[in-house]
């Protein structure tokens, strides 16, 4: 439930500003979280509407890309 909860914030905290490496364990929590099925499935449903994300022009490719 935890997961589920922090995903979206960590989703838009590491687009405005990445996780460096002087915070190895989110980083770390951050990339395992991304590699879940769901959370895999929930960023390419959300795809379509990334244009409409006040900041997609720093989203990285990885997220773009389907």
């Amino acid at each position: 439930m935890a997961d589920c909860a922090a995903s979206p914030a960590l989703f838009y905290a590491s687009i405005l500003n990445p996780f460096k490496d002087d915070m190895p364990n989110t980083k770390a929590y951050f990339e395992r979280l991304i590699k879940r099925p769901s959370v895999k499935r929930t960023i390419a449903e959300a795809r379509p509407y990334f244009q409409y994300f006040p900041y997609n022009e720093k989203m990285p490719p990885r997220f773009l890309q389907g």
